[in-house]
């Protein structure tokens, strides 16, 4: 019969025919072979490592080798294993994120589902995740969906939703600019409107204005009616740039009135002016009547 040796046996054959089998762990990966005394049970059995076998023979069976692997842990601890029968390796999850189970020869090491760390900090200088919240560390969210946008929502919005918002509010601001511009150059132009003084003959009186602000332009017209001089009505609008006003108003003049008032006043004034008339044409009838009789004495006394 042939003898062949497997992974880490060695055979060697003496010159009597004999065969020694050994263990041979050189290159075999192992961290660390030893050699322990063991004791082979039989019939009998000595504590120098012999044995009896059951036919009375003795036996030399040696020492049993051992593997023994070293395990150097993250945190420095070394433990070792394989020095004897009954030291066994486990692998055990921490109790809180991961956990271990066996399935057949295979040991599964599987990461929860929910995870439990006080900081999560992605690559150096990354994005933080702590009790406190999350510090992104200058760095960008991408790729973030439209967020709803209603009262009360607590959705997270982009920055294309932002530049529709932004789009939004500066053409209401231009527009609102343009409205600003065309109200005030209408103001501009109702400010121009005057009524005349009152006149007891005629008691309407109109007026029109222009008004300009920045690039805006407007027309206004206006009317006035002076029933007496206490009391004025008038109405007023602009047209012209697309932002049309119109208003109404009245004035009324309150207090003492005066004996003296600018109609009673122009009265005199146009009765004066009519006698100081009447009286200049009686004086020139006068006058050329006094001519006259100077002309006859004068005949009289040449004579």
């Amino acid at each position: 019969a042939n003898l062949i040796a497997g992974d880490g046996i060695k055979l060697v054959k003496g010159t009597d025919g004999s065969w020694t089998i050994s263990t041979n762990f050189e290159n075999s990966g192992s961290d660390e072979v030893t050699y322990k005394d063991t004791t082979n049970t039989g019939d009998t059995a000595n504590t120098d490592g012999g044995a009896t076998t059951t036919d009375g023979t003795a036996s030399d069976t040696g020492k049993a080798a051992f593997i023994e692997t070293k395990l150097t842990a993250d945190d420095g601890n070394t433990t070792s294993l394989g020095d004897n029968k009954d030291n066994k390796l486990g692998i055990k999850g921490d109790g809180s994120n991961i956990t271990t189970s066996v399935s057949g020869s295979d040991v599964k090491v599987a990461l929860s589902k929910d995870l439990s760390v006080s900081s999560i900090t992605i690559n150096n200088g990354g994005p933080t995740i702590n009790e406190g919240g999350i510090d992104m560390n200058d760095t960008k969210i991408t790729n973030v969906a439209d967020g709803d946008i209603y009262a009360g929502s607590k959705d997270a919005v982009n920055g294309g939703q932002l530049w529709n918002v932004q789009q939004g509010m500066n053409g209401r601001i231009s527009r609102l600019d343009t409205k600003i511009n065309r109200v005030g150059a209408g103001a501009a132009a109702l400010a121009n409107l005057h009524p005349l003084d009152f006149d007891p003959d005629d008691k309407w009186s109109f007026s029109t204005g222009f008004g300009n602000y920045r690039n805006a332009n407007a027309m206004a017209i206006g009317a006035f009616y002076r029933p007496d001089e206490k009391s004025m009505v008038n109405i007023s609008g602009t047209f012209g740039n697309g932002e049309n006003m119109i208003g109404l108003g009245a004035s009324f003049k309150l207090g003492k009135e005066s004996p003296v008032t600018k109609g009673n006043l122009q009265k005199t004034i146009t009765n004066l002016q009519t006698l100081v008339a009447s009286q200049d044409k009686a004086m020139k009838a006068q006058d050329e009547k006094i001519a006259k009789l100077e002309a006859i004495v004068a005949q009289l006394m040449a004579k």
